[in-house]
């Protein structure tokens, strides 16, 4: 009796010491990454400062320009951060891996899809959600699907081909995207699969 209990203290020290192994592996991978991005992000201002310096007219564009770009992404992503919240508060782990996760099939491409057509904005935007979701339990796959749909057919822009390239170009363009859309998410999950597999062996 005492070595059986002796047996499974040693499996739960072994499980514990496992578990505490891999979350002191997570959280040193993340601060790589946040070394990595810091390390990126000041190589592209020492370029830019240079070139600035090299180049002073095409540098004043470039300033002007990603000033620019810099004030429309604060008036936006104060909106994006209080969808990432309510997403996460509002939304379970159980309800997003039933309706996008691995299992969800045709279903989860089809709510991918209208997810994807519905909002406004350009594509950064989606980034932020699509992670939040895929963090929840959401699938490649589907998250691919979300992304390339935000890209290339929402509903705005859909209505800006019409008016502009005619109702027959945006008709032949929309089912031929979809199409395409949906292989690629199919083999985007096939990959992902074998990865994962080799990472578990």
């Amino acid at each position: 009796m005492n070595k059986i209990q002796g047996k499974d203290i040693d499996m739960s020290e072994g499980l514990e010491k496992e578990k505490y192994q891999k979350e002191l592996k997570k959280q040193k991978d993340k601060k790589k990454k946040i070394i990595r991005d810091y390390l990126i992000m000041s190589g592209i201002i020492v370029v830019f400062v240079v070139l600035y310096f090299v180049f002073p007219a095409k540098g004043e564009v470039s300033l002007k320009n990603s000033w620019q770009f810099f004030i429309e992404m604060m008036e936006i992503l104060p909106a994006v951060t209080i969808l990432i919240g309510i997403l996460s508060v509002w939304t379970t782990q159980k309800m997003v891996t039933k309706y996008l996760g691995k299992e969800s099939g045709f279903k989860g491409f089809l709510i991918a899809l209208i997810m994807g057509t519905l909002p406004a904005g350009p594509l950064y935007v989606a980034f932020p959600v699509a992670k939040a979701l895929r963090m929840k339990g959401a699938s490649v796959g589907n998250m691919v699907t979300y992304l390339s749909v935000f890209a290339a057919i929402k509903l705005p822009q859909l209505l800006m081909e019409w008016r502009f390239l005619g109702w027959k170009f945006t008709l032949l363009r929309f089912p031929i995207t979809v199409v395409l859309i949906y292989l690629m998410s199919l083999v985007v999950d096939l990959i992902f699969k074998k990865t994962e597999k080799k990472e578990s062996m």
